[in-house]
């Protein structure tokens, strides 16, 4: 293959006159969010747009012609809405091929999850740019942005954002600023576990470090009671059951019952977006009542208060919690 690339420019009517190469994926999810991006602020990446050029001819391709093999999903917005379209002209680059194979390749080094950057890694690099280092593999790469984003929803009450998968506002920084000092001590205390203990990667799970976030915003870091709950429940210091019907502080309650109901293993629960609320509702009902120094009533592992409740009574706690 003649390696070529050119670099040119070339006006927004020009460009929506190209058709898309054979392999892109679907516009429609992308529109939305991308709208929003569009509207707040046009960027000079936004006027940066690639095609590819067929050097043969076949069912879908003319030899010469040029195809939209990046920025389609813009297409798509400044077809519909003039007033988001840019004023100026595009910066056009533009790829040869010399076959249907060739430009699956480059489409796949443009647009593939590889050289796009991740929710992850723009959490880490929230993370580095906000002036201190992380220590910890979890949050250096972004490894919480579930646990984040729920975290934001409980707090503030945007729990109808929970259910969008498209529901990020990290490039704006929100859900980061608004959990920046609990996620310096989130760091802290990962990265004080001996490396791939099991104590580190049970803390780790998603739940727990969604419930670290919100009760640090609730309750402040620095407050004793807290740092001594989150001591007693990374270490996990819990207390032997005094019998049926016996009492136990929150924290053994989350380790002794929620941990082993749910699974064992090292998993609270499955990557399903309705049931981590369970969970989280359920931890954080607990550690309030550790906070509050009330014991909970184990019975069967059901609490006559609803510890390790029914689901919908755990939801309600989580997604009523921002009242609380």
């Amino acid at each position: 293959m003649f390696l070529n690339i050119q670099n040119s420019t070339t006006s927004v009517e020009s460009f929506l006159k190209t058709t898309p190469v054979h392999c892109q994926r679907l516009e429609e999810p992308r529109v939305k969010p991308l709208i929003k991006i569009l509207s707040e602020k046009l960027l000079p990446t936004h006027l940066e747009v690639s095609v590819i050029i067929p050097r043969f001819s076949d069912d879908y391709y003319q030899s010469g012609k040029p195809y939209s093999i990046d920025a389609n999903t813009r297409k798509v917005i400044w077809s519909k809405y003039d007033e988001l379209r840019p004023l100026q002209n595009l910066y056009v680059t533009t790829y040869y091929a010399e076959s249907r194979e060739e430009i699956e390749q480059i489409y796949r080094s443009i647009d593939s999850s590889n050289s796009v950057e991740t929710k992850k890694q723009i959490l880490g690099g929230l993370c580095r740019s906000n002036g201190f280092l992380p220590e910890s593999k979890k949050v250096k790469t972004g490894q919480f942005v579930t646990a984040l984003r729920r975290a934001y929803t409980c707090s503030t009450g945007l729990n109808s954002k929970l259910e969008d998968t498209h529901y990020y506002d990290l490039s704006n920084k929100t859900e980061f600023n608004n959990f920046i000092d609990q996620i310096k001590a989130l760091d802290k205390y990962i990265s004080s576990f001996q490396k791939d203990t099991f104590k580190s990667k049970k803390f780790a799970t998603g739940p727990i470090m969604a419930a670290f976030l919100i009760l640090g915003k609730k309750y402040g870091i620095d407050n004793p009671k807290f740092i001594e709950m989150f001591d007693s429940l990374v270490n996990e210091k819990v207390n032997t059951h005094q019998g049926v019907g016996g009492l136990n502080d929150g924290v053994s309650v989350v380790w002794m019952d929620l941990y082993q109901k749910h699974n064992p293993i090292g998993q609270w629960t499955l990557s399903s977006e309705g049931y981590g609320p369970v969970i989280i509702g359920n931890i954080l009902y607990c550690l309030d009542s550790y906070m509050s120094d009330t014991l909970l009533n184990i019975r069967n592992h059901q609490s006559i208060k609803g510890i390790v409740q029914k689901d919908q009574m755990a939801i309600s706690y989580f997604k009523n919690y921002h009242t609380m």
